[in-house]
């Protein structure tokens, strides 16, 4: 292995990496941290296949495409990035800590998000992202057409996904543990194709038009949620009237889940009759 930051000082002299706005250093052994802040114009990092453990970003105030995958990043600083210029994030296959998707929720530009992963002889020395929770975060990412959270422990929040999503990766097949496997079971009846084990398709308006209420109680739920928030609502007569409506929604849209879920753990439980 190689000391990511003594190749990277050798390689690329300080003097000259304002000038670069790719860079290219996947799989070239690297280990351990990586300092990046000193290529201020870079627009698209590829680092992928290395055994990094942290990288700095600070001041790449430009970065459009970040290819992260398959390292082992313990920590990942998103408040850095900033959300006019990202469009691709791709931090798959590595070992995030616990959190859920908020961190996400102000990057409105993105069209690319894998934060999955599926690398087996990751899992089995308990290495994955642990990325938990409800989709809903992402709900106002409305430009995202590549979403990947397979095996991962997000569990909910379907109702919640932008139809701008043209690819949703949210298998549970290489570590079965994880709690994607519920969406993964939600979306079953829904799967347009596949290929080979580990990628499906899936026909997410078909799931909507299914779920029309759910869907429709989630979207209630975002434009009251909304107009709280950005003091739309002067009358506090009417806020208190709306914050009792987005109250009694919430538990609608909490029971509509119960009932789908009690629906498929009668599927897991009693196998259909041929």
């Amino acid at each position: 292995m190689v000391n990511a930051q003594e190749w990277l000082d050798k390689e690329y002299p300080k003097e000259n990496r304002k000038n670069i706005t790719e860079l290219d250093i996947k799989e070239k052994y690297l280990e351990g941290h990586l300092d990046l802040k000193d290529f201020t114009n870079l627009k698209v990092l590829f680092c992928y296949e290395n055994k990094l453990t942290s990288i700095d970003l600070k001041g790449l105030n430009k970065l459009e495409k970040v290819y992260c995958s398959n390292n082992y990043l313990t920590n990942f600083d998103y408040s850095v990035l900033n959300p006019d210029k990202l469009i691709w994030l791709i931090v798959m296959n590595n070992n995030l800590p616990e959190q859920d998707l908020a961190v996400f929720s102000k990057f409105v530009n993105l069209e690319a998000l894998w934060i999955g992963g599926y690398e087996k002889n990751y899992f089995s020395q308990n290495i994955y992202n642990k990325f938990s929770g409800s989709l809903e975060p992402l709900k106002n990412l409305t430009k995202l057409e590549n979403l990947h959270i397979s095996n991962t422990d997000i569990n909910n929040g379907l109702e919640y996904l932008p139809n701008s999503i043209e690819v949703f990766h949210c298998q549970a097949s290489e570590r079965l543990e994880s709690k994607v496997g519920i969406l993964e079971m939600e979306l079953s009846p829904f799967v347009t194709k596949k290929r080979g084990k580990i990628v499906k398709m899936y026909n997410l308006p078909a799931w909507r038009k299914a779920n029309q209420e759910m869907v429709e109680v989630a979207k209630i739920l975002s434009n009251l949620e909304l107009a709280l928030t950005d003091g739309i609502i002067t009358d506090p007569i009417t806020d208190k009237f709306l914050q009792v409506f987005i109250f009694q929604m919430q538990e609608r849209l909490i029971e509509l889940w119960k009932n789908k879920h009690q629906e498929l753990q009668t599927q897991i439980e009693i196998p259909s009759k041929k």
